[in-house]
């Protein structure tokens, strides 16, 4: 899915938050706090590039 999300222009602070995400959903680690969190991360994130995902 990188190269979907490349595609699409997602910058590397965005994509390394997904890959904690993933890890996390599958190591059954996800909780709803932390899926909350990158909800609101990505919203975000979309306006700044620079923002940094504090998992």
């Amino acid at each position: 899915m990188q190269w979907i999300f490349e595609a699409k222009g997602l910058h590397e602070e965005a994509l390394a938050a997904l890959t904690l995400f993933r890890t996390a959903a599958e190591r059954q680690a996800l909780t709803v706090d932390v899926a909350e969190r990158m909800v609101r991360y990505l919203y975000r994130a979309q306006y700044d590039p620079a923002l940094k995902f504090e998992g």
